[in-house]
């Protein structure tokens, strides 16, 4: 590993048999890889990956009763997973893996999951220097400001030690309250967070954002859902960053439960315009850090949610939340 500046230069192949090292380096730039009885790495063995698997199916499958594809019992895994990098965070005490995120780097497959829900064409002069990030989820027992936090300290550090600026993938909204949460969303981050036209993405399946009265959940397909002439895009179980319910926000706000239990209209003393609805900590978390929303929600039907494409850069960032994240070494 050869370091330019405070930038660290790391080939791109061979990345996963040298990570181990690299994030052990890490501690020398101010921020510890070990927090709060939780320690964060990149799984390097079978073991571990299948440990964040079967995590990934206890939230998703049996948590949420999201439609996984059929594989090994007891796991969520796909053909992508073999390409990906698997960020963990372990409990100390025992060993286990309470937290995951699956990360895409570029070089290791032309295929990219978002791309089963999005046409991602207008990212293509990114497709070198962007990290693609999903199947985020936490334990249960573990949603604490400190598994998150420490997840995203992994995520910043792995994006600066590769030289890869940018970050991709999608925040999922659920729609099983007649899609006014969804609505709501998208009305806040069209106005102000959207991503430059040359940077926006097209849904395959798009959400009918239309703001609307909550309503009960039904059997069926959501009542403000995609348009029923379209077929459901194969493979759209594999999405971006997905944050379980009661889950803790992504970057530094870790204290917010998910968009699952946030009020969708303003309370008594909140400061927001009446009805606004409350970002969905995840998508909150990121446009804190600097991201854009790249265009309009496509619907997933395995999960039932609309899925916002986010897009991310370390440029963006402020200089406090690199020093958050990054430590002393990570200004620029």
């Amino acid at each position: 590993m050869a370091f330019t500046g405070s930038t660290p230069v790391v080939p791109a192949r061979g990345i996963r048999g040298t990570y181990t090292e690299l994030m052990a380096v890490l501690p020398v730039a101010g921020v510890p890889l070990t927090t709060s009885g939780y320690t964060v790495s990149i799984a390097d063995d079978p073991r571990q990956v299948a440990a964040a698997q079967r995590l990934r199916h206890e939230v998703f499958a049996t948590e949420l009763g999201a439609t996984l594809r059929p594989g090994p019992a007891g796991l969520d895994a796909d053909d992508l997973d073999p390409y990906c990098d698997h960020l963990i965070v372990r409990e100390e005490r025992t060993g286990a893996v309470v937290g995951t995120y699956r990360l895409l780097p570029p070089g290791r497959t032309p295929r990219r999951y978002a791309e089963a829900e999005f046409d991602l064409t207008a990212l293509d002069p990114l497709r070198d220097v962007l990290v693609e990030a999903g199947r985020s989820c936490v334990h249960p027992e573990h949603r604490s400001g400190a598994v998150i936090n420490l997840m995203w300290t992994g995520i910043t550090r792995y994006l600066h030690l590769r030289g890869s600026r940018w970050l991709g993938g999608c925040a999922s909204v659920p729609v099983d309250d007649g899609g006014l949460l969804a609505a709501g969303v998208w009305e806040q981050v069209r106005a102000r967070h959207l991503a430059p036209p040359p940077l926006r993405v097209r849904p395959l399946r798009p959400w009918l954002a239309e703001p609307r009265a909550a309503e009960p959940p039904a059997a069926g397909p959501p009542a403000a859902g995609p348009p029923a002439a379209g077929p459901p895009v194969a493979g759209s179980r594999v999405a971006g960053p997905r944050v379980a319910a009661g889950q803790a926000a992504a970057g530094p706000d870790t204290t917010a439960p998910h968009a699952v239990a946030t009020p969708t209209t303003t309370a008594p003393g909140d400061p927001r315009p009446a009805g606004r609805v409350a970002l969905p900590p995840l998508l909150r978390g990121y446009l804190r850090l600097g991201a854009w929303v790249a265009g309009e929600p496509a619907y997933d039907p395995d999960f039932r949610v609309a899925d916002f494409y986010v897009i991310f850069s370390l440029d963006r960032m402020s200089p406090r939340h690199l020093r958050h994240f990054l430590g002393d070494g990570g200004g620029r």
